[in-house]
């Protein structure tokens, strides 16, 4: 992504020239017969990096003229970039045999944790902690949900997770409290080794993999509660809340950043808004996403 940002810095304080995705994307050819390390890269997951390029100046020049810190998009070191996209199956990805065949890769033996449900229409190749994960999106008819003709209002909290409008409550599992210890063992390590060593970097990985497990654990509490809320409810009403004006409540700070609120209310909204795109196909009257979330 350094050529292309390169390009565009270039041509706007030389020429006052704004390039967009689609020039860039004409001139990959070219670039390709000048750098020929390139050949060995599928176009589509090219073609993908400059979506990105062109979605983080997109990102910037919103911010810019809403008057906030525009952040200018800037060069990425060695080891940042972590995934790669192909963005149309059967165009350099397929499946076969079990194995996923990448282009210019080869076939990969993968494990499925579900069958693909759908039609697939992208997919995208990560790098986390503890191995490499392929992500297949997938164009699936709707299954709207039964009406339930139930609402119910949700009020988190430290105490408890959250309190529903029906008396229900929601323990708070303070999963990063949980992994404090763990967490704190693993930074210890890594400070103590010499930068650079083979040392340092299995400590760094160890740490990155305890930090994958946190982030896990409150992922899948997120979504096992808002699913529960999206299967039993009809209409889901979430109180306002300033989460980043809170969280400068140094006392409380690590307790409102433990609980995830943020987190559990857009898995919350967007799970309610696929059941609200697939109650349009199905059956009339499935008002599950109406999410009357005041944020």
């Amino acid at each position: 992504m350094r050529q292309p940002r390169a390009e565009r810095k270039l041509a706007y304080q030389e020429r006052g020239e704004t390039l967009a995705f689609a020039r860039q994307c004409a001139a990959l050819p070219q670039l390709k017969r000048t750098w020929h390390q390139l050949k060995r890269v599928h176009s589509q997951v090219l073609q993908d990096v400059l979506h990105r390029l062109q979605h983080a100046f997109d990102g910037f020049f919103r911010r810019r003229n809403a008057g906030r810190t525009p952040g200018y998009p800037r060069f990425r070191g060695t080891g940042w970039y972590d995934n790669f996209t192909y963005r149309q199956w059967g165009n350099g990805v397929t499946l076969e045999r079990g194995r996923l065949v990448l282009s210019n890769i080869g076939a990969v033996r993968i494990v499925r944790d579900r069958p693909l449900q759908g039609t697939p229409k992208t997919r995208t190749i990560v790098r986390k902690a503890d191995g490499w994960y392929a992500h297949i999106a997938c164009e699936v008819a709707p299954e709207p949900l039964p009406p339930t003709g139930k609402a119910v209002g949700v009020d988190v909290g430290l105490e408890r997770f959250a309190t529903l409008s029906d008396g229900t409550h929601i323990p708070n599992p303070r999963l990063y409290r949980a992994a404090e210890r763990r967490l704190r063992r693993a930074q210890r390590r890594l400070s103590r080794r010499v930068k650079g060593s083979n040392r340092r970097r299995k400590a760094r990985e160890l740490l990155a993999k305890a930090h994958l497990k946190a982030r896990r654990a409150r992922l899948d509490f997120a979504h096992k509660t808002a699913r529960a809320l999206v299967n039993a409810y009809d209409q889901i009403v979430v109180e306002q809340l300033n989460i980043q004006g809170m969280a400068r409540n140094h006392p409380l700070a690590k307790s409102i950043s433990d609980a995830g609120w943020g987190l559990f209310v857009t898995v919350l909204r967007a799970k309610a808004a696929r059941e609200r795109a697939r109650g349009r196909g199905g059956q009339p009257g499935r008002n599950v996403a109406d999410l009357c979330a005041v944020w």
